[in-house]
């Protein structure tokens, strides 16, 4: 499965649901999000006036064009995998832009590949607000996509392209000294050490391979790092390379301890119901347990664990660190200070001179 996009600056709509929209393209496929019309001379009005919103702006986007596709396989009908991808194609459009008006328009006249042309509006429907997705959002929308699509439809047979890891290579320095003396690089060594340890499935095992691994978390701002107990050295995850896999790592935890603490609670308010029907209490009121059950319930959703996954970092380093960025606050405003200072004594040293020579004249 493929995912391009394009932006276009001017709003040349009709042009493009034109080419959409040729001979023998099968309306039954096509797709319309927050759209009312369905006339195509009509779509296109639609998306005209919803772009009279947008504030003017220099080279500001005015809409995307983006194209969906999957290889045609043998193990499926032509009709079966145009269903299949007319269902993907609905999926993506509501991840990747739920609040805009968009088109999507099935062309299967490739050889090889069917696939989905997309109009989508750079702001939302009836809104002024432009509706942009960062590299990273828009990373976890296709990541997302192609994960639900070989897991559900495994007939289509597709390969894994967007979650496909490239292979990490020895630098040339690396490499050298791996041949001459077959130790591996430091750098690699790092990351070695990191692997075995995001392979923990709980925040206690998480723990112990990092004591035993002699390592140590921090974060400085966005910026999340790992630190080398052994040399002192200081890696950033991004550097080496592994910032996904912590990712990973870090929310996989979180699910394993909210999914423990529910089944805590759940255990806990059968032993209460077990008591009040013991006691003969009927209609009893809904206990603080059940509230708590509730509310890691909701805690399991994915978008809450990524908002709440936290970094494995020592509370000694949050504080160490915390310490080191006042101290710089502090040496920095203690310079501005100086430097204030010395240029109060350079005015006064010039406007004194300028008095005194003045003084001289009289």
């Amino acid at each position: 499965m493929i995912i391009k996009s394009m932006t276009r600056k001017t709003g040349s709509f009709a042009q493009l649901i034109d080419y959409l929209d040729r001979t023998g393209v099968r309306e039954e496929y096509h797709i319309f999000q927050n759209l009312y019309e369905r006339q195509m001379g009509d779509v296109c009005r639609e998306f005209e006036n919803n772009a009279t919103l947008l504030p003017k702006r220099k080279n500001g986007v005015t809409l995307y064009h983006e194209v969906l596709s999957i290889v045609k396989t043998d193990d499926l009908s032509l009709a079966e995998q145009k269903a299949a991808l007319r269902e993907i194609a609905q999926r993506y459009l509501k991840k990747r832009a739920p609040e805009n008006i968009a088109l999507g328009v099935m062309h299967d006249d490739a050889v090889d590949n069917l696939h989905y042309h997309f109009v989508i509006s750079a702001n939302g429907y009836k809104t002024r607000k432009r509706t942009r997705l960062s590299k990273a959002q828009f990373a976890r929308v296709q990541k997302e996509l192609e994960a639900h699509v070989l897991e559900n439809y495994p007939q289509l047979k597709q390969k894994v392209a967007i979650n496909k890891k490239a292979e990490r290579k020895l630098s040339k320095k690396g490499a050298e000294l791996k041949r001459r003396t077959g130790r591996m690089p430091k750098r690699e060594q790092m990351i070695g050490r990191l692997n075995s340890l995001f392979a923990a499935s709980s925040r206690t095992e998480a723990v112990s391979l990092m004591s035993r691994e002699s390592v140590e978390f921090y974060q400085r701002g966005k910026n999340i790092g790992v630190i080398d107990l052994e040399t002192g050295k200081r890696h950033r995850l991004k550097t080496l390379g592994v910032l996904d896999e912590y990712q990973s790592f870090v929310e996989r935890v979180e699910l394993t301890r909210l999914k423990a603490q529910v089944s805590k609670a759940q255990k806990r308010q059968e032993v209460r119901e077990t008591d009040a029907q013991t006691q003969g209490v009927r209609n009893a009121e809904r206990s603080p347990l059940k509230e708590e059950q509730t509310n890691a319930v909701e805690r399991l959703r994915p978008e809450t664990i990524t908002e709440n996954a936290r970094a494995f970092v020592a509370p000694e380093t949050v504080e160490r660190e915390r310490e080191e960025t006042i101290n710089r606050q502090e040496e920095r405003s203690l310079e501005k200070i100086q430097n204030e200072r010395r240029e109060q004594m350079k005015d006064f040293r010039a406007a004194r001179t300028d008095e005194n020579a003045q003084t001289r004249k009289r």
